[in-house]
């Protein structure tokens, strides 16, 4: 597996589907070479590996993604009831919007204000 210290500093098909080995998921996970051109693409050296920027940048964007699909998720099954699902997402968008405090405090009123009317 491509540890990012190698010639290349950038991971292939290959080592990337060896490194999800490592996470001894059961079933084991494995992502088929065209999903991971179709989620990489934008995202791949020329010779089709990541970098290490492009593999921060692919987990970033499949975190969003997921936080999304558990967003839709919660607000279809609990209309009227907040609960962990709801708070993870806050979590999320607290963790993504700028160190300004001030700026924090006016995305999250206005996600908690929505999630309000979206139950």
């Amino acid at each position: 597996m491509c540890s990012l210290t190698d010639e290349n500093q950038a991971l292939s098909f290959e080592e990337f589907n060896k490194g999800l080995q490592f996470l001894h998921f059961t079933p084991p996970l494995y992502i088929s070479r065209d999903d991971f051109n179709l989620v990489a693409s934008p995202l791949l050296n020329a010779d089709a590996e990541l970098s290490y920027e492009g593999f921060a940048s692919l987990m970033k964007l499949e975190l969003k993604a997921y936080t999304s699909r558990k967003a839709i998720a919660a607000i279809q099954r609990n209309r009227g009831t907040p609960t962990g699902d709801l708070l993870f997402i806050l979590k999320m968008i607290w963790s993504e919007v700028e160190d300004d405090a001030e700026h924090k405090v006016y995305v999250m009123c206005s996600v908690v204000i929505e999630c309000v009317f979206l139950l």
